[in-house]
This record gives C-alpha cells, sequence and structure tokens, in this order.
C-alpha cells in the first residue's frame, strides 16, 4: 500500500495509519498512539487526539517503549460512551488493552505494528542526556524523508534552526537498537510476533517490495497490511482510496522477500544476548556511546591480561577481581580472550560466569592475531595468577619457540603496558638462556610491575635487572563483599555443611 505522496512524505512508512485515522476522524472519534512528550526529556508515551491537527504527534516511528499511564482507562471510558477510537501500538500492547477491556468492543479498531523489539525509556534518556543536554531540541525524528529517504535514521532538529543528522548505521543509539543488546527481556521470546496478530489490522514496512515489484519501488515508503478479521476488512474496505496511489491484494507467501519481514510472522524465540548483562552493568558506570563503541567495535581503556578459560576457581576470582576494580576506578575494560591454537577452545571452563561478568574480545589462538588489539586499547594490564611464570602457556615441551603472551608481548611500544600483583609461581626461574633473554626484552617494556610474592622482587633484580617493583596483595582479597554475595547467590548448588581448606604453600 501507497498513500499519495504528501501523506507518505510525512510518514514512516506507506501513509497507511494516517488513512486509517482519517477514517476514524470522519466518524466523530479518537485516536491513540505513541508520542514524544517534549516536557519530560522526550519520553515516548501513548495519547489520545481527536484532531487531524495533532496527528503530527502521533506519526513517525519511536523506538523506544512507550508508557501507558492510565491511557486503557480512558479509552475504555470513550468506549462506554459509545465512541469510536483507534488504538495503534506495538502487538504485546494491542494484547495488554484487549486484555483489561476484558470484551469486545464494535467501535474500538486495534492496529498492531510489525515490531522487532522496543528499547528501555532509562536508556533513551541516557543517550539523550550525554549527546544533547545542553541544547534546546525542537523535535525527533528517526525516519525523516526529508534527510535520508524511506531508512531507519536519526534526526534532531534544535530551536536554534540547526540540527543533527545522521543514518542509522553511524548513529550510536540506532546501531545498537538493531544489535538487540539493549532489547528487554521479554522481547526476546515475543509471544505475539506470530499469526495469528492480535489486532483487526497490522501494519509495517513491507521489506523486500524491491524483490517483488520492482516497479513501485521508489524509496518514499511502502506498507505492509494484513487484514486479520472481518472489523478490520470493513474498515480498509470503507477508508477513502481518494488518499491512496496503490492498494494491491496479495499472496500470504510476499513476506518471505525479504528476512526482516518474515522475521515478523515467526513466533521469536531469540537466545538472550550473551553481552546483555555485562552491558547493563557497563551502561550505569560509562557514557552510552562509549559503551556502543566498547561492544560494537572493541574498543576499551583497557585490556586485562590473564589466564582464560581457567578451571580454577581462585584464578577466575582473582581475574575478576582485577576487572571489577578496574571498572570502578572508571576505565572500561575488556578481558583478552587468548586460548592457544593447540588447546581445545570446548575445554573451556566456567562459560555462564565469563559471560556474566567479563565484557570479552574475540577469541585469539595466535601471537599475530593479537596485535590488532592496539588499534582499539589503550592501556594493557596484565594480571594476576602465575602468568609470569615459566611455561605458563605450555609451549616449550612441544618444541615450539616462546611467545610470552601472558607478558603482553604483543603490546606496541606505545601503549601504556602495567603488571598487577603477577607471579612467577616458585621462587626459582626455570626458563633457559634464550628464553630468558625474551622474557628480559618483554619485561622492560612495562611501565610499571607489581608481584604478589616477594620472592618476585628478587628475581626481578637478579636475573631481569629490574629494580622498581612492588609487591601487592592478592586480588582477590581487594573484592568487595557485596560482589562475593552477589556471584554466592549465582551458585545452583544446595548443600550446606562443613568448609575444607588447606595452605599450599605452608612456611612451617
Amino acid at each position: 500500500m501507497q498513500a499519495k505522496d504528501e501523506i507518505r512524505q510525512v510518514s514512516s512508512l506507506g501513509g497507511m495509519f494516517t488513512i486509517l485515522a482519517d477514517y476514524i476522524f470522519e466518524r466523530g472519534g479518537f485516536v491513540c498512539g505513541a508520542a514524544f512528550n517534549k516536557n519530560e526529556n522526550w519520553k515516548v508515551e501513548h495519547i489520545i487526539i481527536d484532531k487531524k491537527e495533532d496527528l503530527y504527534k502521533l506519526r513517525g516511528s519511536k523506538y523506544v517503549q512507550s508508557d501507558k499511564k492510565d491511557i486503557f482507562k480512558q479509552i475504555k471510558e470513550l468506549l462506554n460512551k459509545d465512541k469510536y477510537v483507534l488504538f495503534s501500538g506495538c502487538p504485546c500492547e494491542v494484547a495488554g488493552l484487549k486484555n483489561f477491556l476484558r470484551k469486545d468492543y464494535d467501535k474500538l479498531i486495534l492496529v498492531d505494528l510489525l515490531c522487532g523489539s522496543v528499547e528501555s525509556p532509562k536508556i533513551w534518556e541516557k543517550y539523550l542526556k550525554e549527546n544533547f543536554f545542553d541544547k534546546k531540541v525542537k523535535e525527533i525524528k528517526f525516519r525523516d524523508k526529508n534527510s535520508f529517504g524511506w531508512a531507519l535514521q536519526f534526526n534532531v532538529y534544535f530551536e536554534n534552526g540547526n540540527s543533527y543528522r545522521e543514518v542509522a548505521w553511524k548513529n550510536e543509539y540506532c546501531r545498537f537498537y538493531e544489535s538487540k543488546i539493549m532489547s528487554r527481556k521479554s522481547c526476546y521470546k515475543c509471544s505475539f510476533s506470530s499469526l495469528p496478530r492480535v489486532g483487526e489490522i497490522t501494519i509495517g514496512d513491507f521489506w523486500g517490495i524491491d524483490k517483488y515489484n520492482s516497479e513501485i519501488y521508489d524509496s518514499k515508503g511502502t506498507s505492509l497490511i494484513f487484514v486479520n478479521n472481518d472489523k478490520g476488512k470493513n474498515v480498509i474496505d470503507n477508508i477513502n482510496k481518494e488518499s491512496i496511489s496503490i492498494l494491491n491484494e496479495m499472496e500470504l507467501n510476499i513476506i518471505g522477500f525479504h528476512p526482516n519481514t518474515a522475521g515478523f510472522f515467526n513466533r521469536r524465540n531469540w537466545n538472550i544476548n550473551d553481552k546483555r548483562e555485562v552491558f547493563l552493568k557497563k551502561l550505569k558506570l560509562f557514557d552510552f556511546n562509549k559503551v556502543v563503541h566498547h561492544f560494537l567495535e572493541g574498543k576499551a581503556d583497557v585490556g586485562l591480561v590473564g589466564f582464560n578459560g581457567s578451571a580454577n576457581y581462585g584464578s577466575i576470582l582473582n581475574t575478576y577481581s582485577v576487572y571489577n576494580n578496574l571498572e570502578k576506578l572508571g576505565y572500561n575494560t575488556m578481558l583478552i580472550s587468548y586460548i592457544p591454537y593447540f588447546v581445545n577452545a570446548k575445554h573451556f571452563y566456567n562459560k555462564k560466569f565469563h559471560k556474566k561478568y567479563f565484557s570479552k574480545t574475540k577469541p585469539y589462538r595466535y601471537k599475530y592475531e593479537m596485535y590488532e588489539l592496539n588499534n582499539d586499547i589503550d592501556i594493557f594490564v596484565a594480571g594476576s595468577d602465575q602468568i609470569f611464570r615459566y611455561n605458563a602457556e605450555n609451549w616449550d615441551h612441544r618444541g615450539r619457540k616462546y611467545f610470552n603472551i601472558f607478558y603482553s608481548s604483543f603490546v606496541s611500544y606505545n601503549k601504556q603496558l602495567i603488571s598487577f600483583a603477577s607471579s612467577f609461581g616458585h621462587s626459582t626461574y626455570s626458563g633457559d638462556y634464550y628464553n630468558r633473554i625474551y622474557t628480559n626484552y618483554c619485561l622492560q617494556k612495562f611501565d610499571h610491575i607489581s608481584v604478589r610474592e616477594k620472592d618476585a622482587i628478587g628475581l626481578m633484580k637478579r636475573l631481569f635487572n629490574i629494580e622498581n617493583v612492588e609487591q601487592v596483595i592478592e586480588p582477590v582479597f581487594i573484592l568487595d563483599y557485596e560482589e562475593l554475595d552477589k556471584i554466592i547467590a549465582d551458585s545452583s548448588l544446595t548443600h550446606k555443611g562443613k568448609l575444607a581448606y588447606y595452605f599450599l604453600d605452608p612456611t612451617k
């Protein structure tokens, strides 16, 4: 469906919503849809209008969850007064209204939208505050055909006449929306995305129209409409056809011409994004744009080098303690995921913990791959645990040369490099002459070195001629009790009883 060009120009899609709204206004009715509230930091909320002049408030896509307030109650009052009401919203919102009303009304027209998910109002508010807090915003449009035509985009117009316009693949909010990292949990398992739909009429973008019929594709917007019941058919039969350029009936298989469209009609069962929980935690600590570049481009203030996928709980807690404290100090941190190519990646331990508590790079199997990290990370921290131990990577007994990944040998000289509570694991160092030369070369790149044991200070001086070395506490002991309690609360273990402990290296 395509409305006349003057209607499509001010619409996100093909203009069907405007046509349906006019149908209601002609009958003295009311239209309810999502609008930006300029007076409340541009939050999205459902409002009711009864004049065509106010329709501009409801036009346009809003990729944010709407606040319904008491709108369902207002709609019920209008229906009980025998008024026509059109309600437009995501299918879950339409289902919510139906559940609230508990009965069908002849003069209620429900329009559900083809929805790819909605985002949290808090995330939306954070994005706006950090990017436009010092500007007087006049209008916000996600899709303005005057700027980029029929496509997802972001446009902000200011009181002084200036504007900010960006295509979706460059705008941080749109990029993150498309990634689905910040989608609400309920959207991953949507119960209302499949057929049969919950509204009388379903409208959305006709993605793939260029493949279905290139002759009517003009980049100005085409609506895909599903008439779901007799009430919806009666509305379509009686709308003002003079405002429509094209209204064609098609077979249901047209939805297969584009994966976006086809996906709207299958029961949604997405896996919740592995990065979602870490994303929400980082969003409380860092700027929105910084978090976007972190997750989508691998940008970070600090890259943490340590044992990855260890079966040793203490080692993991040490790594997490360093990671957690770096974040609290204001450094956006990423754990460098290094698994040597000869190690079976399937034997990666504690995956659930890593997914929930770490932001990680992509897996690296070879040293030469890791040089690219210098493009995206400013500071590298090695630590902690026995990462300075000879043979920590299990190279020598296989006859391979030393790569010293845990000594951050892949880090460029122009990067800041720090070791924190690193350990040799022994009071002696077993590396041969050539290994010591290479290890010394790697250690000379460090800007600051701290170690876990007093013996390590002597080894640094004696073997590698490094004087300025500091002994620090085991990182696990600087982890807040509150953090430990959160980790313990995640445990699926139910048994209670005695606690066993032992001394690894007793001195007496």
